[in-house]
């Protein structure tokens, strides 16, 4: 499988295999005498998966050009883990101090990958930098109840929270 994904972990070795079922673009052959007549089938799962793969080079490509300040980092930070309504901080009026102390911990969470982990290492100060950081926290440090959620998020469907991320960077880059 042809892939974007980091390979880090036994979920991260698994995520090419989903996305590539959900995405059409996997064809599997039995060995019988009739194996050729699935080739144009083949042909489509592959032009498919390098299309996607090479808009994915594109776009990272074009992040990794992006330089990214620290404030800058500490605002999509701030604005990846918004605190609701107009006031910014542990005493806004429309929270509970359990949101506030939530809220607060994703940005520890968050800022700890961007300036720790070894995602970070030699993208940092790029827009490309914010948007691995934003996917490490959000496939392996985001809270979860139940392991079905995880998997979920991390190798079904986890295209929310990271289109998110890469949409709040190329703001923020503006």
């Amino acid at each position: 499988y042809q892939t974007s994904v980091r390979i880090v972990c036994a979920n991260t070795m698994a995520m090419p295999v989903a996305q590539a079922d959900r995405d059409g673009t996997v064809a599997t052959f039995k060995h019988t005498s009739n194996w050729r007549d699935h080739l144009e089938t083949a042909r489509q799962a592959i032009a498919g998966a390098r299309s996607e793969f090479s808009e994915w080079l594109q776009m990272a490509a074009h992040l990794q050009g992006l330089p990214v300040s620290d404030e800058q980092a500490e605002d999509f930070v701030k604005e990846f883990h918004p605190y609701p309504g107009r006031v910014e901080g542990p005493e806004n009026e429309f929270i509970t101090p359990r949101v506030a102390r939530n809220i607060e911990k994703a940005r520890t969470d968050l800022r700890y990958v961007l300036h720790q982990s070894e995602t970070s290492r030699g993208i940092q100060g790029t827009a490309y930098w914010l948007v691995q950081g934003a996917v490490e926290y959000l496939d392996h440090l985001r809270p979860i109840r139940k392991q079905e959620a995880y998997v979920a998020r991390t190798v079904i469907d986890p295209q929310k929270g990271k289109a998110l991320a890469v949409r709040k960077v190329l703001e923020l880059c503006k």
